[in-house]
């Protein structure tokens, strides 16, 4: 059964990643370092949540970010505090939740998010 769940804890997925099969990563934390960082070593694919003022930018950079290779703090898959290096992931997304009070899934705003994607070309590496 595919279980989807938003990663708080920057610290576990690693270790619980063959439970999970689409994780994201909220609006507050979509500008975490240390959450972009811990998604680039994530096997399935992330969404992350536009910010709060319903702005795409952060998740675009996030997008950008994640595609590429990190270092970061995390637990092995034997459940040990280890530095975890990463190969990026070609598997993030942007996830529209809307913000200043009002959806955000309308025809204009995923005309927005398509410009802003097109323009900061994050696409998978190759």
């Amino acid at each position: 059964m595919p279980c989807a769940t938003e990663a708080l804890d920057p610290n576990t997925p690693q270790y619980m990643q063959d439970l999970i099969s689409w994780s994201a990563i909220g609006a507050r934390t979509t500008e975490s370092q240390t959450h972009r960082e811990m998604s680039s070593g994530l096997s399935c694919p992330v969404g992350f949540k536009n910010g709060t003022d319903g702005g795409m930018t952060v998740a675009v950079n996030a997008m950008q970010a994640v595609k590429e290779g990190h270092s970061f703090l995390g637990l092995s898959s034997d459940g040990k505090v280890s530095i975890i290096k990463s190969k990026g992931n070609p598997y993030a997304h942007v996830v529209l939740r809307g913000g200043n009070g009002k959806p955000n899934y309308d025809e204009t705003a995923v005309a927005q998010v398509e410009n802003e994607l097109a323009k900061a070309k994050p696409m998978a590496k190759s």
